[in-house]
């Protein structure tokens, strides 16, 4: 029988990763019987193959292919799809990490779609942020949205059926040379060709692991004439493969125009010289402008619009200007109020304020006319002249959603916020742009629909605003330590870290620790008292080394939470038996463990 799944794996000199990657695929939920991997060495030079053969040997869905090399991932990755007898077929880089049910769930949901492609959720190993935009929410085909591009990033982390790609000889360019940006040639030649591109948002796909190893084709650099005339032969590509006009050709434009068309002219140009700046503009002119219509800037961020009406005009002083001003603009979000809800669970009430590098205001000013605008330099300003573009459609499509990544797990959630007032404050020709905004947290039920349990979460927040995207540790006070917790019967507990300690709130209890009065006094103020009455302990703060460990892990063990309060010596005398509340002395100076309902939290 044909396996359900076949993964292909380029590798070459990657001995430090490739165990990693294998472990990943031992602990799939989805039957051994059901897939198979097939590695492809790309002529390695150290024990690459050698532990390849191994496991080859002690697996039987294992197949080792090894091919003289051909210094660039297309070659392998095309011999793979060639010898693949899957009905799906998963491409994977040799420092990729697959998640526990990546491949169950991928294959369930492109066979339940007849999908023709599958991009699942990605995560990052360093970046929270990572491809946050596309992966909100499960969309069955994706085909015709404009914005996100549904295959971003461009990058070969997707389920292919591999019939459609047998069926429009759909493989990587190989022609005996390297190919800049093959990952995207092949991504646009499949979504031109794809009937159905789903994306997969409610179940943890893989994550780029940044090991410092390097891989194929990541210690290349290209020359500026490769780099556009790489880019050339991907739009070209798009619009010979696309029908003009079509929700298709412009998404897929787009997306190239916002990361290398006006994208590529960030502050890196600001400091090319004349002649380097003058070159660039004129590659792009010969390799890119001829393939983006000027009505794609009408769609892009306002930063990115201005930007490109400069490139287009060739005003090469003013676009090394504007890239030198239009600093990276950062949403930063603080936790104002914290409390609880009739449900049991909590509300946080959150203000996001967007600033520029050194806490510079983000550069918006109303015109004589009203219209609000970016505070460009004079010189930049009048060479748009009236092209200076409006902001009215960048404010309204200011996002900020909450997002949590799991303590052990390089992965984003993100939750909806209820936007209560979008705000411009200050002088009118130097404004802030204020978001106030809401999000009730009774269960861990993530935007993508799926629900979270167990565990400690660092809570942050996602913010977009122009073409600036963020994610960022949620504030509150002097600090931006904040985290949320789930029991095991899906209640959220959130503990956030202020001047004077902690504030945990649990259901319907708030608990401080207050360091005001010089020895630590632990406060228990009562909302209503009835869920947890005569269930709360306390003890001594665990403080050796791994005290941290036993905590997060005593969040879904029962014997754990035992060893915890032996350890802690935990009593019943933060609240006595008959639900009253009281403030008590923390039973050390470095804080105290607080049971509520069985469960330990660290207050410090």
């Amino acid at each position: 029988m044909e396996p359900k799944v076949s993964v292909v794996v380029s590798t070459h000199n990657s001995q430090h990763d490739v165990h990693r990657l294998d472990e990943s695929l031992r602990g799939q939920t989805l039957p051994q019987s059901d897939f198979e991997v097939i590695y492809v060495d790309d002529g390695s030079t150290d024990a690459t193959l050698e532990i390849l053969n191994e496991l080859a040997a002690s697996f039987d869905n294992t197949h080792v292919i090894s091919i003289d090399n051909s210094g660039w991932p297309c070659r392998p990755r095309n011999v793979g799809i060639d010898a693949a007898r899957g009905e799906y077929v998963a491409i994977m880089d040799d420092d990729d990490v697959f998640f526990p049910d990546a491949l169950r769930a991928a294959y369930e949901f492109g066979k339940s779609n007849n999908s023709d492609v599958v991009n699942p959720k990605e995560s990052h190993s360093e970046v929270p942020s990572w491809s946050m935009a596309v992966f909100k929410k499960n969309v069955p085909n994706a085909r015709n949205v404009l914005a996100p591009f549904s295959l971003m990033a461009l990058n070969p982390r997707k389920l292919y059926r591999r019939q459609f790609l047998n069926d429009h000889q759909l493989r990587f360019l190989d022609n005996g040379e390297r190919v800049p940006f093959e990952d995207a040639l092949f991504n646009m030649a499949v979504f031109a060709k794809a009937s159905v591109v789903s994306i997969l948002a409610d179940t943890p796909y893989a994550v780029w692991v940044q090991s410092g190893q390097a891989s194929i084709s990541s210690t290349v650099v290209l020359e500026p004439e490769e780099r556009f005339k790489g880019q050339e032969r991907v739009l070209r590509t798009i619009t010979e493969t696309t029908e003009a006009g079509s929700v298709q050709r412009d998404s897929a434009l787009l997306y190239v125009h916002h990361s290398r068309g006006a994208g590529f002219f960030s502050r890196h140009i600001a400091r090319k010289t004349d002649d380097e700046l003058s070159h660039l503009v004129e590659l792009a002119h010969t390799h890119t402008i001829p393939y983006l219509d000027p009505h794609l800037d009408d769609l892009l961020a306002s930063s990115l619009h201005d930007r490109s009406t400069l490139l287009r005009a060739r005003k090469n002083a003013e676009l090394r200007e504007i890239a030198a001003w239009d600093e990276e603009v950062v949403g930063r979000t603080t936790l104002t109020r914290m409390r609880s809800t009739p449900q049991g669970g909590v509300r946080l009430s959150l203000r996001t304020v967007w600033r520029r590098s050194g806490e510079r205001k983000p550069g918006i000013y109303r015109d004589e006319a009203g219209v609000l605008r970016r505070a460009y330099p004079e010189a930049v300003r009048g060479a748009l002249g009236r092209e200076v573009a409006g902001l009215d459609r960048d404010i309204q499509d200011a996002t900020v959603r909450l997002g949590v990544r799991h303590r052990s797990q390089p992965v984003t959630w993100t939750f909806d916020t209820r936007i209560t007032s979008k705000t411009l404050e200050g002088p009118d020709q130097d404004l802030d742009l204020v978001v106030e905004s809401e999000v009730e947290l009774t269960g861990l039920e993530t935007s993508a629909g799926n629900v979270l349990n167990g565990g400690s979460w660092v809570l942050n927040s996602f913010t977009a605003l122009f073409q600036y995207t963020q994610q960022r540790p949620l504030r509150v006070g002097d600090s931006t330590i904040t985290r949320a917790y789930t029991a095991a019967d899906g209640r959220v507990m959130t503990v956030a870290r202020v001047a004077s300690g902690y504030e945990l709130t649990v259901a319907r209890l708030t608990v401080t620790l207050d360091r005001s009065g010089g020895a630590p006094m632990i406060r228990f103020v009562e909302t209503d008292i009835a869920p947890i009455k005569g269930k709360i302990l306390m003890g001594r703060k665990l403080v050796f080394p791994w005290g941290d460990r036993l905590m997060v892990f005593a969040q879904r063990s029962v014997a754990a939470r035992r060893l915890v309060r032996l350890l802690a010596r935990a009593r019943w005398t933060a609240v006595d038996r008959t639900g009253g509340i009281t403030s008590v002395a923390a039973p050390s100076r470095l804080g105290a463990t607080v049971f509520i309902q069985g469960i330990p939290y660290a207050i410090s």
